[in-house]
């Protein structure tokens, strides 16, 4: 047998130099795009988007989904020197691919991750052979041939060309983590901002303003758009609308990417060769990290789009995940859930808008370090009331947790409930929930039963012998309570707590005028600090994990303190303490909570500092 082609390797926080791989490392390649590195020699390989999809990839083997940021800025066509039409729209595109097409007679789209998959992420220059460009290459079978468990691993695009950067296990290894790929890959599987409808930033053949943002035409590329790729064969076909494309069927792939990794992954972890639970594990925290922090985000907003919000239509099906964890709490109690839609009336979201001066800014890199600009006044995005809830790859763990316990049980339902159930009207960010993580022991056995792991008697224990344990204020102290609730009653009092305080919600957002402007602006400002702790928590990661552009998500131009629900459905500030908790959580460099002000925690202006920097 012939000796493989070169592989270059650099694993963020494991190789300090990049490396050859050695042929047993190669070897180990099961996945498609490993393999065709290791018999395509280095001169041949493809480096460009084009190259990739046109010379490596079968003839009609993938389907190609596009994303922008920055939507609701309108290319000016009529003043071709407006500064905002060179505003970068940071125009991407993500490829499915199924590269053994040929053993199938049709390309079918749903069988992506049930076969050899490949997800491709390039730059709006598809011909540029040193433009972004990444590869994440899924193997079905490719953690354990015989008991069928996939695994992922990432390739990239350098100047020096193709090279191997991790696997999904890096995700989880000490060393590795939050670094190179896998500051924003942070489950070890694909990512995706939105999951729901509507697609805030996808291409989405139901509107024009994608179009119309990029400003390109068929003859003609923009100042935004200088490679014309919105026009370009590659992704439209000759006959075809540009980017006739439909992002709803790329979700459930990357829904089935996390639960089929975390699937592998809960084997590794907890598991023999036989599929028999080990008798000592040691990933205990990183399971219960899912139910504890918020590791991962993605972005909700209302079914009403801006020019409807423009043209008096009022806001449609406010996120209920800004209110609670549905996503996770609703697979345990699953009659918890607000009894109707919430709706916001016209006349009160603009008022709450132009009150907190929600915009859309940009960063102008013609200066040093890059300036805040205003791009879209009194607009918060493609549609109204965007939100950060938990992401994905947490509440998959959860899910996992309990649709895996029948063989193995990390922690019992009612424990993993009674977590979710600390500060839950705080779904997302909550220094409460994260600071119980201290509890959580590191390893854990199997009890006598031969199922059970004694995580639970370990945490007790830790929980019972703090002092805050004896504190009815503590989260330590509502945890032991939650806990005691009697088995056969938990769910009904669980489930009609959060509904009370739902109720709450809505009886707040349809009561009298006064009442109802309130509870919008004390909600929206909720909204505004979770995304600022968001884009702390991902600028305290070496390469600014997911928050790389700022017209993703509103800012405000006033001072809006940090705060937190409560359970009356009111908003209150956070405490000093709390502050100073996600502070240290930041590493004491809380970039975007700077950006607004002097004053750690609080909230600022950046139209009022025109010399602000972005973070």
């Amino acid at each position: 047998m012939s000796s493989p082609e070169p592989i270059l390797a650099s694993v963020a926080g494991i190789d300090k130099t990049p490396r050859l791989l050695s042929h047993a490392e190669v070897a180990g390649l099961t996945d498609w795009f490993g393999q065709w590195l290791a018999k395509t020699p280095v001169s041949k390989r493809q480096l460009s988007l084009r190259g990739l999809l046109k010379g490596a990839l079968p003839t009609d083997s993938y389907t190609i989904y596009a994303i922008a940021d920055g939507i609701p800025i309108v290319y000016d066509h009529a003043n071709p020197d407006n500064p905002l039409n060179s505003v970068s729209r940071h125009l991407r595109f993500v490829i499915i691919a199924l590269p053994d097409k040929a053993l199938r007679a049709v390309f079918d789209i749903k069988q992506a991750i049930l076969d050899r998959t490949l997800c491709i992420v390039g730059s709006a220059n598809p011909d540029g052979e040193t433009a972004f460009l990444q590869c994440a290459s899924w193997d079905p079978k490719g953690l354990d041939r015989n008991l069928g468990l996939g695994i992922m691993r990432f390739y990239e695009r350098t100047n020096g060309g193709w090279v191997y950067v991790g696997d999904s296990l890096n995700a989880f290894n000490p060393l590795s983590i939050n670094k190179g790929p896998f500051d924003g890959h942070i489950g070890g599987g694909m990512i995706m901002k939105e999951l729901t409808s509507p697609w805030t930033h996808w291409f989405d053949t139901n509107r024009d303003d994608f179009i119309s943002s990029l400003g390109s035409t068929k003859d003609q590329p923009s100042k935004c758009d200088p490679y014309n790729a919105l026009n370009d064969m590659l992704f439209s076909g000759p006959n075809g609308p540009p980017l006739s494309l439909v992002v709803e069927t790329l979700e459930p792939i990357v829904e089935l990417s996390v639960s089929k990794w975390y699937d592998a992954r809960f084997a590794r972890d907890f598991l023999d060769k036989s599929l028999k639970p080990l008798p000592e594990v040691t990933a205990v925290r990183d399971w219960v990290g899912h139910i504890l922090l918020n590791r991962s985000m993605n972005i909700a907003a209302s079914a009403t789009s801006t020019p409807e919000v423009q043209q008096q239509a009022n806001i449609n099906g406010v996120p209920t995940t800004l209110f609670f964890n549905s996503n996770a709490l609703q697979r345990l109690l699953p009659d918890a859930g607000p009894s109707n839609a919430y709706t916001i009336v016209n006349e009160v979201y603009v008022q709450a808008v132009n009150s907190l001066g929600l915009s859309l800014y940009y960063a102008d890199f013609s200066t040093d370090p890059p300036t805040q600009i205003l791009a879209v006044k009194e607009c918060e995005g493609p549609f109204a009331f965007p939100i950060i809830e938990p992401g994905l790859e947490d509440y998959q763990g959860v899910k996992t947790l309990v649709n895996k316990a029948s063989i193995a049980t990390l922690l019992p339902k009612k424990a993993i409930t009674a977590m979710l159930m600390v500060d839950f009207f705080n779904p997302i960010y909550s220094a409460r929930r994260e600071g119980l993580m201290q509890y959580v022991p590191e390893n854990a056995a199997l009890k006598a039963d031969g199922k059970t792991y004694d995580v639970l008697d370990q945490l007790v224990d830790n929980l019972n012998a703090s002092s805050a344990s004896k504190d009815p204020k503590a989260a330590e102290f509502e945890l032991l309570q939650l806990l005691a609730t009697p088995d056969n009653t938990y769910i009904d009092v669980f489930t009609d707590r959060v509904n009370a305080y739902l109720e709450k919600v809505d009886n707040r957002l349809n009561n009298e005028a006064s009442i109802k402007m309130a509870a919008v602006e004390e909600y929206m400002v909720l909204a505004d600090g979770r995304r600022r702790l968001y884009r702390g928590r991902e600028n305290e990661k070496e390469s600014s994990g997911l928050n790389e552009f700022m017209l993703t998500l509103p800012m405000a131009d006033r001072v809006l303190p940090l705060s937190r629900m409560m359970e009356d459905a009111t908003v209150t500030v956070m405490d000093p303490e709390e502050i100073a908790y996600f502070s240290r959580k930041n590493r004491e460099r809380m970039h975007a909570l700077a950006m607004y002000t002097n004053s750690p925690g609080l909230g600022g202006c950046p139209a009022m500092a025109p010399a602000r920097h972005s973070p």
